[in-house]
């Protein structure tokens, strides 16, 4: 039974968590074009052999041949490390700060839970979110359950530079 067939844009990123979680970045036997297809979720070899060169051609693994037994090796490069790490760093913890203050707001009690701008603070890719942006992405992110919740209401105030201060406002309980 095969693997259910995996979005084009994960298959590199899957092929590369899963050597590196096996080599690290160590060289080691490269599996078989049907193991990796079969791991991956590819239709067929080719597409296997397909992925490979394309993460070769991008600089991620690099192959060699092991002299006693005329093997494939495949090491997992600096880059394709860097980018399995990057894809699979933890979240970032909840948002306490907010989560206090909720808890202990009174209705009509005001907290800024982001300032800048949250759309293009969203947008941004995950590479380029340092640990200070995704911090305040969960603050939104739990102040957007808060509203759903009905707990809050949000709103925005611009502030004298341009930026946006993004507000949640305490609702009365069972309003």
């Amino acid at each position: 039974m095969s693997a259910p067939q995996a979005a084009p844009g994960e298959r590199l990123e899957t092929l590369l968590r899963w050597l590196a979680a096996d080599l690290g970045a160590s060289p080691g036997p490269c599996p078989s074009n049907a193991v990796i297809a079969e791991r991956v979720g590819l239709a067929s070899y080719n597409q296997a052999t397909n992925l490979l060169t394309r993460a070769q051609n991008a600089g991620l693994i690099a192959f060699e041949t092991a002299r006693q037994h005329q093997q494939r090796v495949v090491r997992v490069l600096p880059a394709g490390l860097d980018m399995v790490r990057r894809r699979t760093a933890p979240p970032p913890p909840p948002a306490p700060r907010f989560a206090d203050w909720l808890a202990t707001a009174r209705p009509g009690d005001r907290y800024t839970y982001f300032t800048g701008h949250l759309a293009e603070a969203r947008g941004l890719p995950l590479q380029k979110r340092g640990v200070e942006m995704r911090l305040a992405l969960a603050q939104a992110a739990a102040a957007d359950k808060a509203a759903s919740d009905g707990l809050v209401l949000l709103t925005t105030q611009r502030l004298p530079d341009g930026q946006c201060a993004y507000l949640a406002i305490r609702r009365r309980r069972g309003a």
